[in-house]
């Protein structure tokens, strides 16, 4: 009867011992997965979307659905491009929620990498920001590998006045938001620009679908470069209407130049100041030894940011270029700067291979939208300051600007650390060294391949519990682990005592 008792014993405290393994098991299985996600301004108008919000979450969950009147985040990015409302609307039942602060022209895109877990689905919102609530995006589809293109929706919040004042897009500008609708209508498909005011329908209105939405399920692993890395935060900090083209970042040895100056810019550096297209100079800084090269796809207007990472070698600096995409070639950057944590202001800089003829016809960004640069100077000048607009045709006085134009913010990451979630300027975090071959600074229907992993934007969260570094997390609550191993310690030493007494009780 004593054996009996003492296996039985036995068996309770092994299966009791081994109770919190099971939940380590489960939580194991109930891991994360990692996707990216690129989206892609395929509208065929001058039509451009606003920073955008991207989540994960269960099949139950949603952001906006059709016929449904539209939730205040909601009606808030659709009328005034704004994310963040309906970004803290999703979070409480989100698995991951990422949001963008860098706008789309036509042919413009960014990628975002994003968790989720078995099962969730995902859904996104962007407004079209020459509208008064237009928007478009995903209502809770399914994670898998491939491109969905969507059609534009109507908010149903504001009342399509299509009057400049009510529109925030460029070149309109105007309060950001209209009249109420009265009441709200359910979301419905956009009846698209019918000319009633200064939004023209020439120019703005749109055919078939705007945007294209890209799924791919990536390892998470791969995210993350080699260390160690570096996120470079780009910020539109001009005082006027400029807007900065995609940019090149690249870290490389000191003796490398992408520009210099008081030097003469080489055909990369020409190009980009001309006509916003990074990938020739992203071309030129590889073949010059370049350690990692970065392009990005998305336009940066005032306010903007965007954030690309980068690797680099002992002893690298820093160089970045883009253009101010209102100018004829004008453009700002860093040249060759020492990788240390911090801010850097950085002034206008004039190309010297463009006459400052500030003609409309000469200027590729909106409004103006020309054939992308003007007339060669002949001779070609060296780097200069850039003199600013000085008013002499179509390029007015909103696009002048006064003291830097952009800011460039440094930060050096762990050699193990991973994509963070939810990083606050810019978004698009992830290596971005897939080059972009012609993004076209405001160009219209400007094509753009590759495609810039978006800081505002990767991977796992890192813990921000109370819980001391390094402990496990089984997913069983510590006080559970302790009572259940106190037991089965108790019952361990009472098996112990049984044995003893039998074996006296045998003697």
């Amino acid at each position: 009867m004593s054996n009996l008792k003492r296996t039985l014993i036995g068996l309770m405290a092994i299966s009791l011992l081994g109770l919190p393994l099971a939940p380590q098991r489960a939580a194991a299985q109930a891991s994360t997965k990692t996707y990216q996600v690129t989206v892609t301004n395929i509208t065929n108008s001058k039509q451009g979307l606003s920073p955008l919000v991207i989540a994960t979450h269960p099949a139950s969950v949603h952001g906006w659905q059709m016929g449904q009147v539209a939730s205040k985040g909601t009606a808030l990015l659709a009328r005034e491009g704004m994310p963040d409302l309906l970004a803290s609307e999703l979070k409480p039942n989100a698995t991951d929620v990422q949001v963008t602060h860098a706008h789309l022209l036509p042919g413009d895109s960014i990628t975002v990498t994003i968790t989720a877990k078995d099962g969730d689905t995902i859904s996104a919102a962007t407004m079209l920001i020459e509208t008064n609530d237009g928007f478009t995006g995903l209502d809770a589809a399914a994670l898998t590998d491939g491109n969905t293109e969507t059609m534009a929706y109507d908010a149903g919040a504001e009342d399509n006045t299509e009057a400049a004042a009510d529109v925030p897009g460029p070149p309109f500008g105007g309060k950001n938001h209209g009249p109420d609708t009265n009441p709200p209508q359910p979301i419905s498909a956009h009846p698209g620009i019918q000319g009633k005011a200064d939004v023209p329908a020439a120019d703005f209105n749109w055919s078939g679908p705007v945007a294209r939405f890209t799924i791919k399920a990536v390892d998470a692993n791969s995210v993350s470069p080699a260390p160690p890395a570096y996120e470079v935060t780009v910020t539109n900090i001009t005082n006027s209407m400029q807007g900065l083209s995609p940019l090149v970042v690249a870290t490389h040895p000191a003796s490398v130049h992408g520009w210099q100056m008081g030097q003469i810019a080489s055909k990369g550096t020409a190009l980009l100041a001309r006509e916003g297209m990074p990938a020739m100079l992203a071309s030129e800084l590889k073949a010059a030894g370049a350690t990692d090269v970065a392009t990005t796809n998305a336009h940066l207007l005032p306010g903007d940011s965007i954030t690309v990472r980068v690797s680099a070698k002992q002893g690298d600096t820093l160089s970045a270029a883009t253009m101010l995409i209102q100018t004829n070639d004008g453009f700002t950057g860093l040249d060759a700067v020492a990788l240390t944590n911090g801010n850097t202001d950085t002034n206008a800089y004039d190309a010297g291979a463009e006459d400052n003829t500030e003609a409309a016809a000469d200027v590729p960004g909106p409004p103006f939208g020309g054939k992308n640069h003007g007339p060669d100077t002949n001779p070609p000048q060296p780097i200069s300051a850039h003199p600013g607009i000085q008013g002499k045709a179509d390029v007015t006085a909103p696009f002048q600007w006064s003291g830097p134009v952009a800011r460039f913010t440094i930060k050096t990451l762990s050699s193990s650390a991973l994509p963070s979630v939810g990083s606050p300027a810019g978004s698009p975090t992830g290596s971005t060294t897939g080059s972009t071959a012609g993004s076209t600074a405001g160009s219209t229907a400007g094509s753009t391949t590759g495609s810039m992993t978006s800081a505002p934007s990767t991977g796992t969260t890192e813990a921000t519990s109370g819980s001391m570094p390094g402990m496990p997390h089984t997913g069983v609550p510590d006080f559970t682990i302790w009572v259940i191993a106190g037991l089965a310690a108790a019952l361990a030493l009472a098996g112990l005592g049984l044995r003893r007494r039998g074996t006296v009780h045998v003697r």
